[in-house]
């Protein structure tokens, strides 16, 4: 967290569930709630953050990692974010890094382009667009046509397949993966 209020992780919590109830292997780094009263400066020394540092979660992560999906909300907390996919790139050549939230929602080229780490963008809600895009990629199938999703290709150009699908029923979701959480660390 780059100076933003420490709140659930919902989202997380709704990826996860859809995930596992896929029957996909799923582990949640919640890093700001596993640490939610460590406040460092930054860098700057402007801006409080809060949660795990960068090599607090790749020492969490998985060494069998395929998919690390990452949540970006809010655009002041891109450049530390930034640095820390950069990190994960560096440690886990091989894992395929998607991106959702708000900030790339917003800005997918930007965020593709600032950061040719990032293999893939999901533009708006991304429970189902996320899955579908596990089960290509786990699969080895084509994924340039995965609704929501964007990507830079091997040309150079972006491949945008706009936004994902609104989730209208949200009760047609499992319940949130709460026990990929440390929840009492938010109490």
């Amino acid at each position: 967290s780059y100076s933003s209020p420490v709140t659930l992780p919902l989202g997380l919590a709704y990826l996860g569930a859809v995930l596992e109830k896929a029957g996909y292997k799923t582990e949640i780094i919640d890093a700001t709630g596993e640490k939610p009263v460590k406040i460092r400066r930054s860098e700057d020394d402007k801006y409080n953050l809060q949660g795990l540092n960068s090599e607090e979660i790749l020492e969490k992560m998985n060494p069998e990692t395929f998919i690390f999906g990452i949540s970006l909300m809010f655009s002041q907390e891109w450049l530390p974010q930034r640095d820390f996919i950069q990190a994960v790139r560096a440690r886990f050549p091989d894992v395929s890094i998607v991106v959702g939230g708000e900030h790339p929602t917003a800005f997918p080229e930007y965020v593709l382009r600032d950061c040719p780490e990032i293999d893939y963008v999901i533009s708006g809600e991304a429970e189902i667009t996320f899955l579908e895009l596990v089960h290509r990629l786990l699969h080895e199938k084509d994924v340039s046509d995965s609704p929501g999703m964007a990507t830079i290709d091997e040309s150079g150009a972006l491949v945008s397949n706009g936004f994902s699908d609104r989730i209208t029923h949200i009760d047609d979701l499992p319940r949130p993966a709460w026990d990929l959480c440390e929840l009492e660390d938010y109490f």
